[in-house]
C-alpha cells in the first residue's frame, strides 16, 4: 500500500547480514513467513518491476505493534525493509475473523481499510472481505490480492459476485505461484477457452511462460497437449 511506508530501510552485502540485523531487534520472537503482508502494492495492473521470488519475510510483534520484514534481493545488494503497523482491534479481528469485533472496532482511514483487506484475505476470512467490499470502496482490487496469497474459495467468491478477471491474471497466477486458483480456473472452470488472443501475448504472460517452474509446466500441459 502506498501509505504503508517501512520505519527503516537497510542495505548489505550478503542476506545473511540482513537476516542478523533482523534478529538484533528487540521487536519480540521473529518468525519467518511465505508472503510479505501488505507490502507490494497491487494495482489494477500490477505487472512487476522487479522480480521478488527471491525475497524472504519475517514477522514478529510486541504488546503495541506488529512488524513485518522483507529481505529484497537486488543485483549485487540486499535490501531490508522494516514495516510497523500498531496494535488495533479492527487489524486482529481481520486476523481472526471475528466480524462483530471487527466493526465494533473498525476505522474508517483509507490506511486502515486497506490494511484489514489484505490481512483478511491473507488469513482466509471471506465474512471480513465481504464486509469490507459491500461497505467501502476498496483502493487495493480484492480478486488480485486473493490471487497472489492463493485463496483459492476468496477467488471463487469474487467471481461468483460478478467480479471480471482482468487481462494478465494468468501471468499474475504464475508469478505468484498460485497453484489452486490456476487448477480451479483452467482445469474446472477452464477459463482459458475464453481468453483472447491479446491475453496470450502480453509481455508479462510470455515472460513467465518461458520460466521452468512445476505451475508453468502445469499450464503448458493444459494449452499445449
Amino acid at each position: 500500500m502506498s501509505s504503508y511506508n517501512p520505519i527503516k530501510i537497510l542495505v548489505f552485502l550478503t542476506q545473511d547480514e540482513a537476516i542478523n540485523e533482523v534478529n538484533s531487534f528487540n521487536y519480540g520472537m521473529i518468525k519467518k513467513e511465505e508472503n510479505g503482508v501488505s507490502v507490494i502494492e497491487i494495482s489494477d495492473n500490477p505487472e512487476p518491476v522487479r522480480d521478488t521470488k527471491e525475497d524472504i519475510y519475517f514477522s514478529s510483534q510486541t504488546d503495541d505493534a506488529f512488524y513485518s520484514y522483507t529481505i529484497e534481493k537486488h543485483e549485487i545488494t540486499f535490501v531490508l525493509k522494516v514495516y510497523r503497523t500498531i496494535k488495533h482491534g479492527m487489524i486482529s479481528a481481520a486476523i481472526t475473523g471475528n466480524l462483530t469485533s471487527f466493526r465494533e472496532n473498525f476505522d474508517d482511514r483509507e490506511k486502515m481499510i486497506e490494511f484489514s483487506l489484505s490481512t483478511a484475505v491473507i488469513n482466509g476470512n471471506w465474512n471480513i472481505v465481504e464486509y469490507l467490499i459491500d461497505n467501502y470502496r476498496c483502493k487495493n482490487n480484492p480478486l488480485w490480492l486473493a490471487i497472489r496469497y492463493d485463496k483459492l474459495d476468496i477467488v471463487k467468491r469474487l467471481l461468483l459476485r460478478g467480479m471480471i478477471l482482468p487481462t494478465d491474471w494468468l501471468a499474475y497466477s504464475m508469478y505468484s505461484n498460485s497453484l489452486n486458483v490456476i487448477k480451479e480456473l483452467l482445469e474446472i472452470q477452464k477459463v482459458h477457452l475464453k481468453l483472447s488472443t491479446e491475453e496470450l501475448t502480453t509481455k508479462w504472460f510470455i515472460k513467465e511462460l518461458r520460466k521452468e517452474t512445476p505451475i508453468v509446466q502445469f499450464v503448458k500441459n493444459v494449452f499445449f497437449q
